[in-house]
């Protein structure tokens, strides 16, 4: 098979590109399944399995809507996307510390119970800045 402006010796280079925009992919998207199931492990069984469908299927709706401008804002370049992208995630990992943190309290301690909406958000701040 011969696809135009592909010359004969280039499928290697090809299959290679795609290896590693696969692994890519793969590593990124473990790194959104952790995020959400930190987010929805506080929540009861029944809220947890709508937390973790709400959110991916949000997420993936959210994702897709926003490719189009973070392809223009990374066209246009700058060092604060990736700044902005790390405060973010500061912001998602000091939550959830606190929520861990919260359920290893002493007997004494009351912990704030984690709210459906709480966790979405999460899911959907650590997938927009990642």
């Amino acid at each position: 098979m011969n696809l135009p402006g592909l010359a004969e010796g280039h499928w290697g280079s090809l299959l290679s590109t795609l290896g590693q925009v696969i692994l890519i992919d793969v590593t990124l998207a473990s790194d959104n399944a952790v995020a959400v199931g930190m987010a929805a492990s506080g929540l009861p069984q029944p809220q947890r399995r709508q937390a973790i469908l709400l959110g991916l299927g949000g997420a993936v709706v959210m994702l897709c809507g926003l490719a189009v401008f973070a392809v223009q804002l990374l066209k246009a370049g700058g060092g604060g996307l990736v700044l902005g992208g790390g405060l973010l995630l500061l912001l998602i990992c000091w939550q959830m510390w606190k929520d861990l943190r919260g359920h290893g309290a002493g007997a004494g301690a009351v912990a704030k119970p984690k709210t459906l909406m709480r966790a979405l958000s999460q899911i959907f701040i650590a997938d927009i800045s990642t």
